[in-house]
């Protein structure tokens, strides 16, 4: 009996080890298909607002949200610019999406120019995709940008993230409409899809999960401010926005420029620059740059907020070092640029221009920006006729001819 006993437990743990190594492998056999799945169905199935590009590692899905046949925030317009039309290109990151097409400043921009010499006569071409910086926006005008052929080029420099995010070693996959960065030099393509060393299945639950968590919390975002703020949707819930301003410190803070933290990341922006003026001038293009301020740099009662929130000293952050090292970019190399920190700044309230708990500006702030990057135009193109602002530009000290620094 005693044997019996031992024959009948002796076949029990193999049995179970079986069953366990069967239903792992199982797992991992429908993991791998999954993820396969993900990659050769995206192109297929998957109508998002971002697609696969080989050169950028994403773009805006052509005609999604309202975006053009090149994925830009606007309408198409003919590749052949009429005859008599100066024809600018405003090139950006999502500020150039905020507010849709009829509220961003660029559209307030062209309408502005229609009321003072009547339509047709200066296109604005409003051109960009989120989550882009400078070197990317680069690639973007070789590819796409310059087949309108623009007279004229004003990039968008956002003083928020485009030199934190501006690293020569990152290259942003869009999968699903969820970002993944990978390190370019060791890109690896498959059947014309690129292939991350990551999970798409488990970066794809991350983000919904964020997302869910997001609506759950929509309670904590602090009430909208009526000033300018219209029927634009809020932002993120306060703990999240002031993660992601707490983020956005890295940058300004005096440590990592003492240990050259972004040596390569400011590199990278003045050669691109470089770049993008040779290659404008290549075109018989004109080229500036707008430097759009952050909120951290402008609202100090937020500032004092998020360095409260995290126990962070005001002391250990130069929240003025990028305009500082930008212009010094701009300067040496002749181009022109028009720098919206103190408008914005000296504002009454500097936060009623931004929506709340949002990184982009609101109404309001899409019309203060649209006002001076007028008058700047004004300066730069060469207009026949009567083309002032039809409303006041920037403030007193804080002019276009002031602010700027003509190309030679």
């Amino acid at each position: 009996m005693s044997v019996r006993v031992k024959s009948e437990a002796g076949g029990v743990a193999p049995t179970r080890r079986r069953r366990a190594l069967f239903a792992v492998l199982t797992a991992l056999i429908v993991f791998v298909a999954i993820e396969a799945a993900l990659i050769v169905l995206e192109p297929l199935v998957f109508r998002g607002l971002y697609e696969y590009d080989p050169d950028m590692g994403f773009r805006v899905r052509p005609y999604a949200h309202g975006s053009n046949r090149f994925g830009f925030p606007d309408r198409d317009y003919p590749l052949a610019k009429p005859a008599g039309t100066i024809r600018v290109m405003i090139l950006g990151d999502s500020f150039n999406w905020a507010g849709g097409t009829q509220g961003n400043y660029t559209a307030l921009v062209e309408q502005m120019f229609e009321q003072r010499l009547g339509a047709g006569r200066v296109e604005i071409i409003t051109a960009g995709y989120p989550m882009t910086h400078t070197a990317e926006q680069l690639v973007l005008l070789e590819k796409y940008g310059l087949r309108y052929r623009p007279d004229f080029l004003l990039l968008g420099f956002f003083m928020g993230n485009d030199f934190d995010d501006a690293d020569p070693n990152r290259k942003r996959i869009v999968a699903y409409d969820t970002p993944l960065d990978i390190d370019p030099r060791y890109e690896l393509v498959l059947f014309g899809y690129a292939v991350v060393p990551r999970s798409r299945l488990i970066n794809i639950l991350r983000y919904k999960y964020v997302e869910l968590r997001e609506r759950m919390n929509a309670g904590w975002i602090r009430p909208a401010r009526a000033a300018g703020n219209g029927a634009q949707t809020p932002g993120f819930a306060e703990k999240s926005f002031y993660l992601i301003k707490r983020n956005q410190l890295r940058f300004f803070a005096r440590r990592a420029h003492d240990e050259n933290v972004y040596r390569a990341n400011i590199a990278h922006v003045r050669e691109s620059l470089i770049r993008m003026k040779r290659l404008l001038a290549e075109h018989s293009a004109g080229f500036a740059v707008a430097v759009y301020p952050d909120q951290l740099q402008v609202d100090a009662a937020l500032r004092g907020q998020v360095l409260e929130a995290f126990g962070l000293e005001e002391d250990a952050y130069d929240m003025g070092i990028g305009n500082r090292i930008l212009r010094e970019q701009l300067e040496a190399e002749g181009v022109a640029y028009l720098d919206l920190h103190s408008l914005f700044a000296n504002a009454a309230d500097p936060g009623s221009l931004y929506i709340e708990g949002d990184t982009h500006w609101n109404a309001a702030g899409n019309r203060l920006a649209a006002q001076a990057v007028y008058a700047f135009l004004v300066e730069q193109l060469p207009l026949a006729g009567p083309a002032s602002p039809s409303a006041p530009g920037p403030g007193a000290g804080d002019s276009p001819r002031a602010l700027r620094r003509a190309a030679e």
